[in-house]
């Protein structure tokens, strides 16, 4: 219909960003950690590897780079149409939120996605503000913070989505693959959850400081 057409394509505008900017990022640092894996050997060309890092570099370059789809999604997706891509954004993930709610294993996850979704709501509480005053300098400052949140968020809501999957093929036993694929998921998941997520409260620490120190100030400073 033409109201799910104007939906999808209005969330498709909202996670380019996200698309374009956080696996050119995370893909980089996957094959960095490669690299220090193998220690010394992996910087050799007898590794395919250090080719395999030079490669990925150039992705958070040629995907618009990371400053600039960072400013596109806080300076412009997020507002679009008075917050719509957004709202339907956070709909999406709530729903996987209240699947997975139903789960005893699963409910854990969920209540932790939830809780970085509201908090995501009081970062842009505490930004948007500054926008609607014309202040777009200071609105903008930590755009790259706000973006690795709401990567770090998106992230969160597939990985949990996939479990949620992974755990109904698993009890309907309808399986396509091996049951040990669909468990390594939801392992996955966990993970991504213990290691990945908790960097959200750093980051929404720093953006909601009122402490402004990447800004202009008239004096000159030596860093």
């Amino acid at each position: 219909s033409k109201e799910e057409k104007e939906k999808y394509n209005l969330l498709l505008e909202m996670i380019i960003p996200i698309v374009k900017t956080f696996p050119s990022e995370a893909g980089a640092e996957s094959v960095n950690n490669g690299l220090q894996v193998l220690g010394g050997y992996g910087f050799c060309s007898d590794f395919v590897l250090q080719q395999y890092y030079r490669d990925i570099r150039i992705f958070a370059l040629y995907e618009g780079t990371t400053g600039i789809q960072s400013q596109d999604l806080l300076g412009r997706k997020v507002t679009m149409q008075n917050g719509k891509g957004l709202e339907l954004l956070a709909a999406e993930i709530m729903q996987t939120i209240h699947l997975a709610a139903k789960d005893a294993d699963l409910k854990k996850y969920a209540t932790i996605l939830g809780e970085k979704l509201n908090l995501s709501q009081k970062i842009l509480g505490h930004l948007l503000p500054f926008g609607a005053k014309g202040n777009h300098e200071r609105y903008l400052a930590d755009a790259n913070l706000f973006m690795e949140y709401m990567s770090i968020v998106v992230l969160g809501w597939l990985w949990l989505e996939m479990a949620v999957d992974a755990k109904k093929t698993v009890l309907n036993k309808d399986k396509k693959y091996s049951e040990i694929f669909y468990e390594s998921k939801i392992h996955t998941m966990k993970f991504y959850f213990k290691y990945e997520v908790p960097k959200t409260n750093s980051l929404a620490e720093s953006l909601m400081s009122n402490e402004v120190l990447t800004i202009k100030n008239g004096k000159e400073y030596i860093l």
